[in-house]
């Protein structure tokens, strides 16, 4: 079973994934819509 390629596979999704999110995020707070941000992420 080739587990450690899917480990590798799941930490690169998740990666992209910050990218995506802090992307997302610094394009909210240059359009003002932050609170809306907040309002989806609670937790962060």
């Amino acid at each position: 079973m080739p587990s450690k390629h899917l480990d590798s596979m799941i930490l690169q999704r998740k990666k992209e994934g910050m990218k995506r999110a802090k992307a997302a995020f610094v394009a909210a707070e240059k359009n003002g819509t932050l609170t809306v941000v907040k309002a989806v992420f609670p937790s962060r």
